[in-house]
């Protein structure tokens, strides 16, 4: 008993002096492994829901656009930028709502896939921002101080299921600088024409860190001049050139051996002036350079002593007409100059010199801003 005894207790003090140096082993262990180098990680960005990777890894098509391509572009605006990228081709910059729609002129939305602006989720920080258009959530992308802009991520697939339902066609990710301290001025210069109009902008931002780095204020500001461009200082539309077709052979006889069409410069039509037009009910006959095949209706006379004679609910009775149209000069309403007119048919349009405005600016006389 006494022998069994002794060697319980060996055993046990044993197994005492093991659990007492575990603890050592370990700390000898953990002091070695921290004298191993340790990787330091400065900075984690998370946007959105996802976390910013390699877009040739990434599970949704992501697309990139840092800072500094943005400011080196040499484009006038951010938009104009963002458009060069093939999915945001049509995405809506300035020039495009020149003379256009209520609502937008000078707006700027991006436009995924030719989807609509309502269909393309914009973001800032990973945050939706306030609708710049009257009954919609698009974004003017203008809004977001560009010199404050640290990268755009765009997802270029359907992020519905993340998003919802106005990320149909992808979302577009604004990340701003969140700890500027400083002052930054971005300027550009630009001629958009020959004749001298240019492009004008200076931008300006400052921010300052407090309280240890939580609390960072900036204040940004911008200025922008466009000179306008219209249709007749752009040198090929001033010279208001096209294709006209002068000849228009009948169905039995397709070919006369007259030239169907012709290159004129310098045309002018008084189809919608802006001054107005008025043009009397006339008979205005047919010929064979004008369409055989469209029969030619009477009008009947029209003249002071008969006027019910005429038929004044034909619009072929009130086309534009050498002797009966009149445009306005000042005040006072006087015979059109036709100079020499083109085309076929009854309601011949354009004409070469004289009267009208160039038909390359019929219905917009500016293109910029």
């Amino acid at each position: 008993m006494i022998s069994k005894r002794k060697i319980l207790l060996g055993l046990t003090f044993l197994a005492g002096m093991l659990a007492a140096a575990a603890p050592s082993f370990a700390q000898a262990q953990n002091s070695a492994t921290s004298e191993e180098p340790a990787a330091n990680v400065e900075e984690i960005v998370v946007t959105g829901s996802r976390i910013r990777r390699d877009p040739t890894t990434a599970p949704t098509p992501l697309i990139q656009v840092t800072r500094e391509t943005l400011l080196t572009s040499g484009q006038n605006t951010m938009i104009d930028y963002l458009a060069t990228i093939p999915a945001l081709s049509n995405s809506v910059v300035p020039s495009d709502t020149t003379g256009s729609n209520l609502n937008d002129g000078g707006l700027s939305f991006a436009n995924l896939r030719s989807l609509g602006s309502g269909r393309t989720l914009t973001l800032v920080d990973g945050r939706r921002h306030v609708g710049s258009s009257g009954g919609s959530l698009s974004v003017d992308v203008d809004a977001v101080p560009r010199l404050l802009i640290q990268n755009v991520e765009i997802v270029t697939g359907g992020a519905s299921s993340v998003y919802g339902a106005d990320a149909v066609s992808g979302v577009v990710n604004f990340i701003t600088r969140r700890d500027f301290d400083g002052l930054e001025i971005d300027a550009n210069v630009g001629e958009k024409n020959d004749n001298g109009e240019l492009n004008r902008r200076i931008s300006i931002l400052t921010g300052k860190n407090f309280f240890d780095d939580r609390l960072n204020l900036y204040a940004f500001g911008e200025y922008e001049k466009l000179d306008e461009v219209q249709t007749a200082d752009i040198g090929w539309m001033g010279r208001s050139t096209a294709l006209v077709g002068v000849d228009a052979d009948p169905v039995a006889t397709p070919y006369d051996g007259i030239t169907d069409a012709a290159l004129f410069s310098n045309l002018r039509t008084m189809q919608r002036l802006r001054w107005g037009v008025v043009t009397l009910a006339n008979n205005q006959p047919g010929s064979p350079l004008n369409d055989p095949d469209v029969s030619y209706f009477n009008c009947g006379v029209v003249n002071a002593t008969a006027p019910a004679a005429g038929n004044y609910n034909s619009t072929n009775c009130t086309l534009l007409n050498p002797g009966y149209t009149y445009v306005f000069d000042g005040a006072n309403a006087r015979l059109a100059d036709f100079g020499t007119r083109v085309g076929t048919g009854l309601q011949r349009v354009l004409n070469v010199g004289g009267d009208g405005e160039l038909a390359s600016e019929y219905g917009q006389y500016s293109q910029v801003p």
